[in-house]
């Protein structure tokens, strides 16, 4: 051991992020802002699936002149697939989950300036996503004019044509999901 050795003592190497705290409760409950643009990116890779399904359902609907599902169903998948994907996969996966995990790296920041804000804004677009697709699931959103989900236009239709339940499933999905977008980004 040389003389310049000796008097060199480097500090105790810090744990990764994945390396602390194990356990699914560490994780949903973590205010470190790589965890949270993991959790980000794992719910958005859900939704891509689920939404995959709704496309394969359509495409095979379409392999056979008589198809497989009524006409009904069909006008449900393709607008259960529309939403999942430009709502829930299009929209978030690059300023959720990349914007959350990259962009404090990027800065020289450890941190995101409200981490628990960040992280209750993932627990909104976690409940937002999840009563959408129960909505969409359970009774539709629109019998007709599915392709337009103008607010007004959802509500003002739901609450003449839709059960009271399917309704307000929808509004428990705008409401959280607006505040999952506005609240972490």
């Amino acid at each position: 051991m040389s003389s310049i050795d000796a008097g060199l003592r480097l500090p105790p190497a810090t744990p990764s992020f994945l390396e602390r705290d194990y356990g699914i409760l560490a994780w949903l409950t973590t205010r470190d802002h790589k965890r949270i643009g993991i959790l980000y990116a794992l719910a958005i890779t859900m939704f891509f699936i689920m939404g995959g399904v709704a496309a394969t359902l359509i495409r095979l609907d379409l392999l056979e002149p008589g198809g497989l599902l009524d006409a009904e169903t069909y006008n449900k998948a393709f607008t259960f697939h529309g939403v999942i994907m430009v709502w829930f996969f299009l929209i978030p996966s690059i300023p959720a989950s990349l914007g959350n995990f990259l962009l404090p790296l990027m800065i020289g920041a450890r941190d995101v300036a409200f981490p628990r804000l960040n992280l209750a804004s993932w627990y909104l677009f976690m409940i937002g996503g999840l009563f959408t697709m129960a909505a969409l699931l359970l009774g539709g959103v629109l019998p007709d004019h599915q392709q337009q989900l103008l607010l007004a236009l959802v509500l003002h239709q739901l609450a003449q044509r839709e059960p009271a339940a399917s309704r307000d499933l929808v509004e428990l999905r705008l409401v959280m999901h607006a505040g999952g977008r506005g609240a972490g980004e």
